[in-house]
């Protein structure tokens, strides 16, 4: 909880700040109205040694009004977890279905592009896409929030918009597991956190 507060009030110091602050070479506003746009984003999750890089996409639809833009998003999200000798449990490749609000703002103006500020939160639908254990069962598998800062460079064109993200994605997850050949580790509880930085790129029609 404190990770989203924090992400939140990050945000919006960012977002009350003036374009006009960072840069001179910035655009007219334009008219006050609402637009609509719809974004594919793929990219990467970086984890640490021995986690590897693993596949992000997501789809976000919404409304932007001048500098501001609101979405709902729908992603897939691949996450590797190694076999841990010391406590046992079983390494897994996740498969992640992340539902989300989007909140956006245009921080600098450059002619007709724009540096933005971006966060992602919402909850996330966990699978079992390969179990490198097979001497373990997962099951009450839950998954759980998802938080995902982002900084970019938005170019536009009259009918396109192309994205480029960076940033950081927190997932959390809970299951149980239990031994298949031995009652040694019978409904072992596992409660995680999943950390990764994350490179995207994005095409958009605004």
């Amino acid at each position: 909880m404190r990770l989203i507060i924090n992400s939140l009030l990050l945000f919006a110091g960012f977002s009350v700040v003036s374009p006009a602050a960072f840069s001179q070479d910035t655009i007219s506003a334009k008219p006050s109205e609402i637009t609509y746009f719809n974004t594919l984003y793929s990219g990467g999750l970086i984890g640490k040694s021995g986690l590897g890089t693993t596949t992000t996409f997501s789809l976000i639809n919404g409304i932007r009004f001048k500098s501001l833009s609101l979405g709902l998003g729908l992603g897939y999200d691949s996450y590797i977890k190694k076999y841990n000798d010391f406590t046992g449990e079983p390494g897994t490749r996740w498969k992640v279905m992340p539902v989300f609000v989007s909140l956006a703002s245009d921080i600098v103006n450059v002619k007709t592009n724009a540096v933005f500020m971006q966060l992602n939160t919402g909850f996330s639908k966990m699978w079992v896409g390969e179990n490198t254990n097979s001497a373990f069962e997962l099951t009450d598998i839950k998954g759980g929030l998802m938080v995902n800062p982002l900084i970019g460079y938005r170019i536009i064109t009259d009918k396109y918009s192309l994205y480029f993200a960076t940033g950081y994605k927190w997932q959390k997850n809970q299951y149980n597991y239990h031994t298949i050949w031995w009652s040694g580790l019978e409904n072992t509880e596992v409660t995680e956190t999943m950390e990764r930085m994350i490179l995207q790129i994005g095409i958009g029609i605004h």
